[in-house]
């Protein structure tokens, strides 16, 4: 999934966050059940922040159920609302360094979390994704178990370049190299 990839590029990108993640896998190993995948806040708190970042699909289209005000815009009921998580996501006022990839942000021992409608990756409310909970344990093993024995690198001289479509995705292809830890 491109979801996969985007977070591969983004540890590869940063020395800290990788150096957080293998100690976290090399204290605790990759998970051998359900239950391990609760201890792994720093695997976690990756996945979080590359969705806050990459948010699957980009923009939303939802319909007015009611005549509304937002900001200065008057809304008529029945309208086209586009929500674009890519951009909320990234708002200074909803995010410290919003361009900027600090997994932090999602460990509940140290921050706060984001309120209900500024982080939404997944939509939110009746049309919430029904696979959240499913792809992000599924996402946090996957990444243990391949973390725990590679290192993920960036292939040389690669511009990494978003494309939009129905998805979000980082171009073409993103050449990484497995280096066996």
């Amino acid at each position: 999934s491109d979801v996969y990839k985007r977070q591969w590029y983004l540890v590869s990108q940063s020395e800290r966050v990788r150096k957080k993640f293998h100690a976290e896998l090399d204290a605790r190993g990759a998970p051998k059940t359900y239950q391990d995948v609760r201890g792994l806040t720093v695997t976690r708190t990756i996945i979080e922040e590359t969705l806050r970042l990459y948010p699957p699909v980009p923009m939303l289209g939802r319909q007015a159920l009611a005549d509304a005000k937002v900001g200065k815009t008057h809304i008529k009921k029945g309208s086209l609302v586009l929500v674009s998580p890519f951009m909320l996501q990234r708002k200074d006022a909803l995010f410290s360094m919003p361009n900027h990839f600090i997994p932090e942000r999602f460990d509940d021992a140290h921050a706060t979390r984001p309120e209900k409608y500024e982080y939404v990756p997944f939509a939110v409310g009746p049309r919430i994704c029904p696979g959240l909970t499913f792809g992000q344990t599924e996402a946090i093993i996957c990444m243990a178990k391949l973390g725990s024995r590679f290192d993920p690198v960036l292939a040389p001289g690669q511009n990494v370049q978003e494309q939009c479509r129905l998805t979000l995705r980082p171009g073409e292809t993103l050449p990484m190299q497995l280096v066996r830890r």
